[in-house]
């Protein structure tokens, strides 16, 4: 079909019908679910027993087939099968995938008086995406309570004490992996080369693993309810445990194995620990209704296994020599976050600023002082960078440099200067910042540890309010982009949007005498600004490392939602056949209260490369006729 464009009138061609191509495509989904389940409940006088037993069996199936052919007899005849294969037809589709999960699953009630309960609760299942050895995975649980408040010595409080029940459960759910064939080993074509010759080949894609089995999550859990004055006033309190084991992931590998894809395994084991409390008062004073509740959790998680305990420090080696081990590289998965055992999964790890003590050398005045050097660790003024330079001048008996600072050298654009952030030496092998080893656990992450809440809610007269507050503490995001402190050398350039208060937050000192004047000093520069937080504008990117400077508190409580209704009086509506009338205004994330200086702490990610969860205000008429 021919194409015209009517702004220019230029006619274009469309495909002939010898180059016309047309396409048939089919996918077909099979899935069936078959369940059974028997019941039987019986009371003996105070006794009740409830007896559930079950199976169930689901298959799925999907398989596809996709062809295409070029060339038509005409264009009014696009039927597949009457195409001329003016080219090779090229045939594709799903490959046919198929899985299948059976259970036997059966539960357990008992009550004694309504008083004493238990439940305990069995899993058998089995599923077709582990190997035939390992397919099968059991998963019992156990609950049981104890409603005090039935006793008979809690006979004269039951006026103050409406609930009272203590309870406990203990239980396994299991987990499988998200691909269908993921114990096994996978191919794929690769053409090589013998004899001068290009052959089709065969390589191994991703590694098997015949003993992956289930992942397996273990709750434990205590808790006490509480209810007062009629259950006006109630406490739910729980403290709970709940362990991850058999993580299912593809850990990272040695590049010696070559262009392969790890195995799926049973990688690690994750603890979950914490309490969770939720307290709620409700009455009502005439025609005043109102409701106040509130909720608090707290939740350490910990990498109880995955590849090996961390081991790292100083010791001697066979020559005699003392040298820094570690096997971070073997039992650890890192960059700026790292997941090891006995550290909270994806921890901050990051390099530390230099803490001297504003000293250039020893008592001695010729030999630096390790520990001098900038108190917060950039270089502000002439004595800063004069340590940086007598430390790089420094040799030993031999000749040799003793310190270094992330492999940099002194210079103007093109190594340290002033401005420029210097970072700690945390092994004590006179490398600053120069390697991983220089990297601390900081005991924080992105995951909150604290969660709270606080709703409520008001009635008087047809006159409704409510509003509810959430927020999170503990966690913490890492930040370092252009616009906000990051202007480096690669970051920067004309053009590049800065903070409207770049001037007083980025270190600032006279670029032509600083480079030309030796005597030049930015402490004596009025117009320098030394003591800005953030490195200079044009910062030597190379000597940056990601540092804890860098890692701020995401800690934050936002009202969520707040609304405001009336609902005419009957007396008023029904006049117009109008059973219920209410109008009402709604305010959604109105406000949130947070030192974080990012865009919005709830979003993951880091500070501004994210979108915000929109402010919304609405209103609107509830009409029932």
């Amino acid at each position: 079909m021919d194409k015209i464009n009517f702004r220019t009138n230029e006619l274009y061609p469309g495909t002939a019908s010898s180059q016309a191509t047309t396409s048939r495509a089919t996918t077909r989904y099979q899935n069936h679910t078959t369940a059974l389940t028997v019941n039987y409940n019986k009371t003996f006088g105070d006794h009740d027993f409830g007896l559930l037993l079950g199976t169930e069996q689901y298959y799925w199936q999907v398989k596809g087939f996709s062809a295409t052919r070029t060339g038509l007899l005409d264009m009014s005849l696009p039927d597949f099968t009457a195409a001329t294969d003016q080219q090779i037809p090229t045939v594709g589709g799903t490959a046919k995938q198929e899985y299948g999960v059976i259970s036997y699953f059966g539960r357990l009630n008992y009550a004694y008086k309504n008083r004493y309960l238990f439940e305990a609760n069995f899993r058998r299942d089995g599923s077709s995406r582990f190997g035939p050895d390992h397919r099968w995975g059991t998963f019992p649980s156990f609950s049981a309570a104890w409603r005090i408040n039935e006793e008979a010595f809690m006979e004269n409080t039951r006026d103050i004490i409406s609930n009272l029940k203590l309870r406990a459960s203990w239980g396994q759910l299991g987990n499988t992996t998200s691909g269908y064939y993921e114990w096994q080993a996978t191919y794929g074509g690769v053409n090589y080369s013998f004899g001068g010759d290009v052959y089709d080949g065969l390589r191994i894609g991703k590694i098997a693993n015949p003993y992956l089995h289930w992942e397996a999550s273990e709750s434990t859990n205590i808790g006490l309810d509480l209810g007062l004055l009629n259950n006006r006033f109630t406490i739910e309190a729980d403290w709970y445990q709940r362990t991850t084991k058999g993580i299912l992931a593809s850990p990272s590998i040695y590049l010696t194995i070559g262009n392969v894809s790890a195995p799926t395994t049973n990688t690690s084991n994750m603890r979950n620990r914490g309490i969770e409390l939720s307290l709620r008062w409700t009455d009502k004073i005439k025609d005043f209704e109102y409701s106040i509740s509130a909720n608090f959790a707290y939740n350490h998680n910990e990498v109880v296994k995955y590849k090996g305990k961390l081991e790292q420090g100083w010791t001697t080696d066979e020559n005699g020599n003392r040298v820094y081990v570690t096997n971070r590289g073997d039992v650890a998965d890192y960059g700026n976050t790292i997941v090891v055992e006995d550290h909270i999964y994806n921890e901050h790890y990051l390099f530390e600023r230099h803490k001297g003590n504003g000293n250039i050398y020893l008592a001695d005045g010729v030999t630096p002082d390790p520990n001098g050097g900038p108190r917060d660790g950039m270089i502000r003024t002439k004595q800063d960078l004069d340590w940086v330079r007598a430390m790089l001048n420094y040799r030993d008996a031999s000749g040799n440099r003793v310190y270094d600072f992330n492999n940099q050298s002194i210079g103007q654009g093109n190594g340290l200067w002033y401005g420029e952030m210097i970072y700690a030496d945390v092994n004590g092998d006179g490398m600053y910042g120069t390697n991983d080893d220089d990297r601390v656990f900081t005991g924080k992450s992105t995951t909150p540890k604290y969660t709270y809440g606080l709703s409520i809610s008001a009635a008087w007269k047809g006159i409704d309010f409510s509003m509810t507050w959430a927020g999170n503490a503990g966690m913490y995001r890492y930040i370092y982009e252009r616009g906000f402190n990051q202007m480096s050398s690669s970051g920067w350039q004309e053009g590049t949007i800065v903070a409207r208060d770049a001037r007083n937050i980025f270190y600032y000192c006279d670029p032509v005498l600083s480079a030309t004047d030796p005597n030049y000093d930015p402490a004596t520069d009025p117009n320098a600004n030394i003591d800005a937080p953030y490195m200079r504008i044009g910062n030597e990117n190379g000597a940056h490392r990601a540092n804890t400077s860098e890692l701020y508190n995401a800690s934050y409580i936002k009202l969520k939602n707040l609304q405001i209704g009336y609902t005419l009086p009957k007396t008023w509506t029904q006049r117009f056949y109008v059973s219920n009338l209410r109008v009402f205004a709604s305010f959604e994330n109105l406000l949130t209260i947070t030192n974080f200086p990012g865009v919005d702490p709830e979003m993951s990610g880091s500070g501004f490369t994210s979108y915000p969860i929109p402010r919304m205000i609405s209103g609107g008429v509830n009409i029932t006729f």
